[in-house]
């Protein structure tokens, strides 16, 4: 059974968009942490914690998932009057609870890690330009960088990351293998384009990732449970793209716990050192992501 829905995403420079999306895993009306816009992301998507709803879950095929109301065993069509009753039940765990949230025991998305530590996180994505230079900084200014690599830009010079990764403050993680928008596939889609990728990663680089950054910033719920599915146990966005698209891009100012993107493009050096001079300015340092993702309670 699929059942579609209206889900509405925000990209930079256009309207809000409404999109079509279905699920062949499992959809939940458990009520927990929810996703939200914010002012620092480009994409308009930020975690804002766990709430305490809960609900009853609406059953779909899934992965270990089972079915729960409003299915009818001996036709398989939904029964009306149970669904109408659970949704009912729903919007009374919601009044209680006063906010609407949803996705409870999914993976969070972050785009800032709440800290009293005056740090900031380099990220650099996507692996298809391997500058030299970006490396040489990367490497005797003693940076911690997680870098969200596609799988196939890495392989025709892996040697590239893998000499980054053996000074020990470099990890990689999860980008997809193709860098779609993950909201526009169905869930073998996502299956294949999320957990494809982690395989590949932990083929070349010895170790599955645990993190993923959603192409263009584009999640919803079905996008967190599919990542939840293949081992994600966080989804990663950013509050500032210091990454030169034609232009250099104005610098921001950044504070403690700020997410730093990067691509690696034939700019990198220059946008890497951007981004160092201007965490030296706020009085910050680069410091390494997943373990401040646990000390904030983000990740277990």
């Amino acid at each position: 059974m699929i059942l579609p829905w209206r889900i509405s995403t925000r990209y930079p420079g256009s309207r809000s968009e409404s999109r079509s999306a279905a699920s062949a895993t499992a959809v939940s009306c458990l009520m927990g942490g929810s996703v939200s816009g914010s002012a620092d992301n480009a994409y308009g998507f930020t975690h804002t914690g766990p709430g305490e709803a809960s609900g009853r879950q609406l059953p779909l095929q899934g992965r270990g998932l089972t079915a729960g109301v409003g299915l009818d065993q001996g036709g398989g069509m939904w029964r009306t009057r149970v669904l109408v009753a659970a949704l009912a039940s729903l919007s009374l765990a919601l009044g209680a609870a006063g906010s609407a949230q949803a996705g409870v025991g999914l993976p969070p998305v972050v785009s800032h890690v709440p800290t009293q530590e005056k740090v900031v996180f380099i990220t650099i994505d996507d692996g298809w330009n391997h500058d030299p230079e970006a490396a040489r900084i990367l490497s005797e200014k003693r940076v911690p960088v997680s870098m969200f690599l596609l799988p196939g830009a890495t392989s025709y010079d892996t040697a590239y990351f893998t000499g980054l990764v053996d000074q020990g403050r470099a990890t990689v993680e999860n980008h997809t293998v193709n860098h779609p928008d993950l909201t526009t596939l169905d869930a073998a889609g996502k299956d294949a384009e999320v957990c494809g990728a982690g395989e590949r990663i932990a083929e070349t680089f010895g170790k599955t990732p645990k993190l993923l950054r959603p192409p263009y910033g584009a999640v919803n719920d079905d996008v967190r449970l599919a990542a939840k599915a293949c081992g994600v146990k966080a989804l990663v966005t950013w509050t500032h793209d210091f990454t030169t698209w034609g232009q250099t891009p104005p610098t921001p100012q950044l504070k403690a716990g700020d997410i730093v993107l990067l691509h690696f493009t034939p700019t990198l050096a220059a946008d890497l050192q951007r981004a160092l001079d201007a965490a030296k300015a706020a009085g910050l340092k680069p410091a390494a992501l997943m373990p401040h993702l646990r000390s904030a309670g983000l990740v277990p």
